[in-house]
């Protein structure tokens, strides 16, 4: 359900809506121009995180054990 944090992770999307495929594509453009609206809303989402979390900071150096 964070389209943001898949976009650091992948390159291509499946948006679901009741366990049936609404919208695909690559996550730029799903997120540049998205057409469902389950997708609007996963970007809106996205939009207002980003605005109380900076989601455009670095990412956090992983740490091994």
């Amino acid at each position: 359900h964070d389209i943001a944090l898949a976009s650091t992770y992948c390159a291509r999307a499946v948006v679901l809506d009741a366990g049936r495929v609404v919208e695909a594509g690559s996550l730029p453009r799903l997120i540049s121009a998205p057409v469902h609206p389950v997708t609007q809303a996963l970007v809106a989402a996205a939009r207002r995180a980003d605005a109380l979390f900076r989601l455009d900071a670095p990412p956090v150096p992983e740490v091994r054990s």
